[in-house]
């Protein structure tokens, strides 16, 4: 995990992994004796933990392909997405990007297809969704098809 952040432009030399996890507040530190003991936060769990709901059983998407605007309808294909943070959004992303419409245009001579909807700002969208969510309440996150 460290390589990956130093690899992204960090300069994280010379820092410990243990502060770094409580600057980033993955960990806060708590007295239990003299020593400080390090207890995962919230985010921790979801970001580091290897199945984190087993500690929050509500984290996890729940992905459907609706076809139609009628939300009684049975879904055309679902998925309970689990896991990581990281590892949920690159799920819910491969989802999307199988389900999503990509209408073609010709462009001089060749058709071209286009997303319906640029993966930046689903990526984006998805991302808010997980990031800002509550996670004390005891429920997946949703999207719904505007």
């Amino acid at each position: 995990m460290l390589e990956d952040i130093a690899g992204q432009g960090f300069d994280i030399a010379g820092i410990s992994g243990e502060r770094l996890l409580v600057n980033w507040h993955l960990v806060r530190e708590t007295k239990k004796d003299v020593r400080a003991h390090p207890t995962p936060t919230l985010t921790g769990i979801i970001f580091l933990a290897s199945h984190p709901q087993q500690f929050l059983p509500y984290a996890y998407v729940s992905a459907q392909r609706i076809l139609g605007t009628a939300i009684s309808v049975e879904p055309y294909d679902q998925k309970h997405i689990e896991g990581r943070m990281v590892d949920m959004l690159h799920d819910v992303m491969r989802f999307l990007d199988i389900h999503l419409m990509r209408p073609h245009k010709i462009v001089g001579r060749l058709p071209e297809a286009r997303p319906e909807l640029p993966a930046v700002t689903l990526r984006e969208s998805l991302v808010n969704a997980l990031a800002h969510r509550d996670y004390t309440i005891s429920a997946p996150v949703h999207g719904t098809r505007l």
